[in-house]
């Protein structure tokens, strides 16, 4: 019988730096109009203080896979790389072990913080207890304020008797002095003075602990939404490509508006594959469930990068922009007649701070959801630029959603999570000219080699 050996794993020999002959040579590095040589950290560094561009790979990493080779390389829009680069992104080696181990993890330390938390709390609780027991309870001036009267009260309620008008005569009269004790109001310097008052003061700075009875509740729901909202995201659908709202395509010409990234003008694809990567689908609902979803977001909507997509009554395809870190690039756009209007000024996104205030969301005049989703009005040019479009806008209450009023059918919220949109950049304030469509082309023309349909990676 033959004897199976063990595979042999194969291993990167250890190879020198060019340069730094002493050193081992972690990179390959690709100096421009030069053979590739193999390099150290320290030489790999010193070429970048020279030129920060220079591309290069990690030899370890290359030798486990080939697709490695690219991750290295920014700014390169190859279709190799995009495809390297989206199957980095997208962690398709992950397996069902992957999850268990990371839920066991979870698991774990959850018990365990959770086994912390029940210690602690019983010691804050015993602590709580001693200094009731010795500092509270034995203070005795509140009760004896009212003894007498509450004596009176509970030795008459523990023995009348309703047949007997005397009796219930008696319990009333011991009521009113008893109430008027409880109720009794003094003025304000009365108060101040009241040995009571500098007591229950002395007694509350100097508690080592206060329960909030009602706040465990609270942060039960919370942790469990946490819980759901890591399920939903760590592995979720690409909502984006189920979107009811017509005419996506024109998103991606938005989204290089609050890019404004020159790359992307040569790229068109990859820009819409990072949007599609980048949004995360907040909800997508009708009229009906519009209200509670909108508060149940209401931080989002106020702190976060938002877009919103909504469909009206009157058949148009109408949505806004907002950063709250970034206030003064908000858009307001039609994706049915494609336009993009950018937000004048110190005008940001107002919402009501109740549900049953109306209107709920409101951009000036130019967009206003009253809090049930009818009637809306959008009056044009207060709240928003229209240099560039104005010639398109004959009536500027009827424009944007094709009638005075109108109702919304659907609305759609995202989140972008995008690192470049979430901190305020000085150097990017300025307001980018509105966006002009070709004159004579169709409603629906998009820039060359911008696809609709394309959500997969490059063929």
């Amino acid at each position: 019988m033959q004897v199976q050996k063990d595979i042999i794993v194969p291993k990167p020999q250890t190879i020198m730096c060019e340069e730094k002959k002493k050193k081992e040579a972690k990179y390959v590095a690709m100096p421009y109009g030069k053979d590739p040589i193999f390099v150290s950290q320290k030489y790999l560094d010193e070429l970048k203080l020279k030129n920060q561009n220079i591309p290069y790979f990690k030899i370890e990493d290359v030798f486990d896979d080939w697709k490695n080779a690219y991750k290295y390389f920014n700014n390169n829009y190859s279709n190799l790389y995009y495809y390297c680069r989206y199957i980095s992104d997208q962690h398709f080696s992950i397996q069902e072990k992957d999850i268990d181990e990371k839920v066991d993890k979870l698991q774990d330390q959850i018990l365990s913080t959770l086994d912390q938390m029940r210690k602690k709390l019983k010691g804050n609780l015993k602590e709580f207890k001693n200094y009731y027991q010795d500092k509270v309870e034995k203070y005795s001036k509140p009760f004896e304020k009212i003894k007498d009267d509450y004596e009176k009260f509970k030795k008459d309620l523990s023995t009348v008797r309703c047949d007997d008008k005397n009796s219930l005569d008696s319990l009333k009269q011991s009521l009113k002095p008893f109430v008027k004790k409880l109720v009794q109001t003094q003025s304000i310097e009365d108060f101040k003075k009241d040995q009571i008052v500098e007591k229950v003061d002395d007694l509350r700075k100097n508690q080592p602990y206060y329960i909030n009875s009602q706040i465990w509740d609270t942060y039960q729901q919370m942790i469990e939404r946490s819980i759901i909202e890591l399920q939903d995201s760590y592995i979720s659908k690409n909502s984006f490509c189920q979107t009811q709202i017509p005419n996506k395509g024109f998103i991606f010409q938005i989204f290089q508006r609050i890019k404004h990234d020159k790359n992307f003008e040569q790229e068109p694809n990859q820009l819409q594959h990072l949007l599609t990567d980048k949004l995360k689908q907040l909800f997508s609902c009708s009229s009906q469930e519009l209200l509670k979803n909108l508060y149940k977001n209401k931080d989002d909507l106020k702190n976060n990068v938002i877009l919103a997509l909504i469909r009206t009554s009157t058949d148009q395809s109408i949505g806004f922009y907002y950063n709250a870190k970034q206030k003064s690039k908000s858009l307001l756009f039609s994706l049915t007649k494609n336009i993009i209007l950018p937000v004048k000024e110190g005008i940001e996104l107002k919402m009501a701070e109740h549900e049953q205030i109306s209107p709920t969301l409101q951009f000036g005049q130019d967009l206003i959801l009253t809090s049930d989703f009818k009637k809306c009005t959008s009056i044009l040019g207060d709240a928003f630029d229209l240099r560039g479009v104005d010639y398109r806008i004959a009536n500027k209450d009827t424009y944007l959603a094709n009638g005075v009023y109108f109702d919304i059918e659907h609305f759609e919220l995202y989140l972008i999570d995008d690192k470049d949109l979430q901190t305020v950049d000085p150097n990017k304030q300025t307001i980018p000219p509105p966006f002009q469509p070709q004159q004579g082309g169709s409603t629906n023309q998009m820039p060359p080699g911008v696809r609709t349909t394309n959500f997969g990676p490059p063929k």
